[in-house]
């Protein structure tokens, strides 16, 4: 049993506990079977809590991307300025490096069930499947997904690294099917999403605009408009987002040196790249990762 923990899975944290523990059940099971690093999307961990006291927590630059829903009771969460009540057949995501908290409502009771990912593609697959945002999503079965993670959970409790590429498997089959949930009730132009999976992956290209519009039939103006309309930011700067969220991961879950990273990226010198980082992360990629 070496290869499960009954431990806490958040990360760096400061929370409060009125009663001190009683009144709260978690079991916790994460993935030490094995070296996975360098895999593209995994899971990572499992956790089932319930509780029937009032408590808070709060998570700083979220190691993991968690999908988190609570079939039973409520809980308040808040993270990029906004407000989430989880509660019924709403799904919640968080992805990596967000800041957020949770409470508890004044019912104080609620059961949750989280999955934690993790994989050093996970901001671009996320990023193409309009998943990066810290969101609710409400979705037309929570078995389905309850179910899914139940069975990831006794996929890690069989500690068989044989299992990973299943499991990876059935990780990108929940993110996609979520996808397609948050795309039918939001109704995004499939032309937009096609064009955002572009621009946040393959980077040691070169991809201009203008050659994507001509791709695609349509004009340059329409796509700056759409970008504007869906993320308020040109899709340009978008590009540059995507490569230093990659960038981030691959400082903190790789063992790339710098100037190996700024060739994944496409910069032909780690100077031209650590001058975008620090441009958009507040610091050196030497500094971020000795911090992470």
């Amino acid at each position: 049993m070496n290869d499960i923990r009954k431990v806490p899975l958040p990360e760096k944290n400061i929370s409060s506990d009125k009663d001190h523990g009683r009144g709260l059940k978690v079991e916790s099971h994460k993935w030490c079977s094995g070296f996975q690093e360098s895999r593209p999307l995994y899971p990572d961990g499992f956790e089932e809590a319930e509780r029937r006291s009032p408590t808070w927590f709060r998570n700083e630059r979220c190691q993991y991307y968690l999908m988190v829903a609570v079939p039973e009771g409520e809980m308040r969460y808040y993270g990029n300025g906004e407000s989430f009540l989880l509660r019924g057949s709403k799904i919640l995501i968080i992805p990596q490096g967000t800041d957020y908290s949770f409470k508890t409502t004044p019912s104080c009771y609620y059961r949750k069930i989280s999955i934690y990912l993790l994989g050093v593609d996970l901001h671009s697959i996320s990023s193409s499947l309009g998943l990066d945002q810290m969101e609710l999503i409400k979705v037309s079965d929570l078995n389905y997904y309850i179910s899914t993670m139940r069975k990831l959970d006794k996929l890690l409790l069989s500690k068989n690294v044989n299992d990973m590429p299943f499991m990876a498997g059935m990780t990108f089959e929940l993110l996609n099917r979520l996808s397609m949930e948050k795309i039918a009730k939001n109704q995004k132009p499939l032309l937009f999403l096609m064009l955002k999976s572009r621009l946040s992956s393959d980077f040691r290209r070169t991809v201009k605009i203008s050659e994507l519009a001509e791709e695609y039939n349509v004009s340059v103006i329409t796509i700056e408009r759409m970008f504007k309309k869906e993320l308020n930011i040109t899709p340009a700067k978008f590009r540059i987002i995507s490569k230093m969220n990659h960038a981030e991961e691959l400082l903190k879950h790789s063992s790339l040196s710098i100037k190996e990273i700024a060739y994944e990226l496409g910069y032909c010198h780690q100077f031209h790249f650590s001058n975008e980082f620090r441009r958009i992360s507040g610091a050196s990629p030497e500094v971020f990762r000795k911090k992470s």
